[in-house]
């Protein structure tokens, strides 16, 4: 199995948003996506991305999106 695609994690990102409102903040839009769809996470998902101060790679996945999202 491998990493959620990106239109699954923008998908995540897109629902936590609206589901916040426009104040989401990211530790907010991570709870909330784990809240929601952490059943979907894959084991890859899971996984700490290396040099990520041992952060899931769906949540660095979610932060480049969320970085991207605000610009």
């Amino acid at each position: 199995m491998t990493e959620s695609s990106r239109s699954i994690v923008r998908r995540w990102l897109f629902t936590a948003v609206v589901d916040l409102g426009e104040q989401a903040y990211r530790q907010q839009v991570h709870a909330r996506i784990s809240h929601l769809f952490g059943e979907e996470f894959s084991a890859e998902d899971m996984r700490p991305h290396i040099g990520r101060r041992g952060e899931a790679a769906w949540q660095n996945n979610v932060d480049s999106l969320y970085d991207q999202l605000k610009h």
